[in-house]
Parts: C-alpha cells; sequence; structure tokens
C-alpha cells in the first residue's frame, strides 16, 4: 500500500492572498513579462514556471483578459515553496489605457512519498519532532520571495507599496 504524507502551509497565514490593483497604461504588459520575472525572482529554470491561462475577450472594447501563473522553488527533496499569480483586467484598444488586479498566493508543501503502512505513525512525530523548525524557515523563504515578486510587479507599474 503506497501512499504519501504531505503538509501544505500558506505562506501570507493568516492571509491567503496579496492584491495589487493599478489603473493606467497598458496594464496588458505583465503578460509577457511575468515568465521571466518569476524566473529571475526564483531563480528557477523554465520548467519551474508555468503560464496555466491566458483568455482574450475581444468582442467588445475595452479588451478584457485573465491570466494565471503558477511557480515553484525547490527547498531540499521534501518541501518546495509554490506560488499562484492570476491576473485579470481591462484594456482599451485605442488608448492602451486600463486596470488590473493582480492576487499573489504561495505555500510551502513538504510531501513524504510512499509512505508504508509503518511509516504512517513515525512519519508526523519527525514532521512536528525534527522538520518543523526547518519547515518554519522555508515559510519565511518563501515570504521573502513573495515579498520580492510583489515588488518586480509593482516596479513594473511604477506603484509604491503603501501601508505596513
Amino acid at each position: 500500500m503506497a501512499d504519501k504524507y504531505e503538509i501544505k502551509t500558506d505562506i501570507l497565514a493568516p492571509s491567503d492572498k496579496k492584491i495589487i490593483e493599478y489603473t493606467g497604461f497598458h496594464p496588458t504588459k505583465i503578460i509577457k513579462a511575468m515568465p521571466e520575472l518569476l524566473k529571475d525572482v526564483l531563480k528557477a529554470g523554465g520548467g519551474d514556471v508555468f503560464e496555466v491561462v491566458l483568455k482574450w475577450d475581444v468582442s467588445g472594447d475595452p479588451t478584457s483578459f485573465y491570466a494565471e501563473w503558477l511557480a515553484k522553488s525547490d527547498f531540499d527533496l521534501r518541501s518546495r515553496a509554490e506560488f499562484k499569480i492570476v491576473a485579470q483586467g481591462k484594456q482599451s484598444a485605442k488608448d492602451k489605457m486600463g486596470n488590473i488586479k493582480i492576487a499573489l498566493k504561495g505555500y510551502v508543501k513538504t510531501e513524504f512519498p510512499n509512505i508504508t503502512f509503518l511509516h504512517k505513525s513515525v512519519v508526523p512525530i519527525y514532521m512536528y519532532t525534527f522538520y518543523n523548525k526547518q519547515r518554519r524557515e522555508y515559510i519565511d523563504a518563501g515570504k521573502i520571495m513573495l515579498d520580492r515578486i510583489e515588488g518586480e510587479i509593482r516596479g513594473m507599474f511604477n506603484l509604491i507599496k503603501r501601508g505596513g
């Protein structure tokens, strides 16, 4: 009986996402820039960044768009940070003015694959006794990565971070 033991921890807990909103010139530039931005910030290879969804509604003006990206960054053999970026907005075809709302989510995922019946009682004890401190450090590193992604997106649109 092969199974796996998996823990997902939200990086931004207690919140589940960060939101960036922009109104101005050419909000669709994020669609072309996001894959390279994620590769640069996460020091990831091409196989670690995925464009999951890209939709356009060109039936009217302004043109609506929706895009999702997933990216991952491995910490060790068991744990990795995974990020999801969702962008949704509109842009006028005439003057390239529009708006966009970007949601940033992230979590640290730890997996112990192929857990047998005998391991089912040992793995949770190991996780919470020995590996938990390491996972906390990975969550902190994931938060730093997510903050860097946010900073790069804000820099792309010349936005300053407001609040704490």
